[in-house]
């Protein structure tokens, strides 16, 4: 089992104590590879257009496999790396990282800032209709309004977009003359258990068949929030990067790609980067 794999298990187990040991691995692998990223930075910033990121795993990938965006974007920018695996959009607006991620760009005065956020909050979706589902007894599919459009879903759809709206208004206010929200690529299902997509969508009642169709519906809506949030905010540019990540057989896990599919990425961002700074 990967150590990207569920985090869900009855309290007391050893499949509960795993997950714990997990989360603090990729905790630890995350913030070495924040230090690594930085020193880089530091060597880089006087010599390269300097850019501000926050955001979640597909900017910075705890593992030095694969090579992330922000890795390959590199070679032509000097990045400041604010981002880390597993970062809910909700931890990126608290007052102690709103505060370091303007310093950040008061004190650096970058081109730009790169945003990415909210794919871990979907995964949060997808867990919630799992854990649902032993309390009630219901099963969903892709054509249950219930489970696309349930109470829960709705207000964490609307809190990523409220997030990532404060963080671009952070970044505008601190002077910043452009902000990129950087979407991502559908994600996808493996064909066996022991991956944290698939055993929810099995919890959940959701048949194998259907299983690709939901994962779609559940980024469509993602998808939406993020375009919402390119009209809400002036100065903020939505780059859409889906069917640019290269086919599931290259990808490590369900929900991050491979370092081509990031190089193809990286890119496609670094083409309208040049047009824009």
């Amino acid at each position: 089992m990967s150590i990207f794999g569920p985090q869900r298990a009855p309290k007391g187990t050893r499949a509960y104590l795993k997950g714990i040991v997990r989360r603090y691995i990729i905790y630890a692998l995350n913030t070495i590879e924040r230090l690594r990223r930085r020193w880089i930075y530091q060597r880089r910033r006087n010599t390269l257009p300097r850019l501000v990121a926050q955001g979640d795993s597909w900017f910075c990938y705890p593992l030095p496999q694969p090579i992330d965006t922000l890795q390959h974007l590199s070679r032509s920018y000097a990045i400041n790396v604010l981002a880390g695996g597993a970062r809910r959009t909700g931890a990126m607006v608290t007052p102690h990282q709103l505060t370091h991620f303007k310093r950040a760009i008061e004190r650096q005065s970058p081109a730009g800032v790169l945003l990415t956020g909210g794919g871990v909050d979907l995964l949060d979706i997808m867990n919630a209709r799992a854990v649902r589902t032993p309390y009630t007894g219901t099963a969903f599919t892709p054509e249950t309004p219930d489970f696309l459009n349930h109470k829960d879903i709705e207000p964490i759809l609307k809190n990523i977009e409220e997030n990532l709206i404060i963080l671009a208004q952070t970044a505008l206010k601190a002077g910043v003359a452009k902000v990129f929200l950087i979407g991502y690529d559908y994600l996808h299902v493996w064909p066996k258990s022991g991956q944290t997509i698939r055993d929810s969508l099995d919890m959940a009642g959701i048949a194998p068949n259907h299983h690709k169709k939901t994962v779609k519906a559940l980024m469509d809506l993602l998808f939406a929030a993020h375009q919402r949030v390119a009209e809400k905010t002036p100065g903020l540019t939505y780059i859409r990067v889906y069917g640019m990540a290269g086919p599931r057989s290259k990808w490590p896990d369900e929900a991050h790609a491979h370092s081509q599919g990031y190089a193809q990425i990286a890119d496609h961002i670094h083409g309208i980067l040049a047009r824009s700074l």
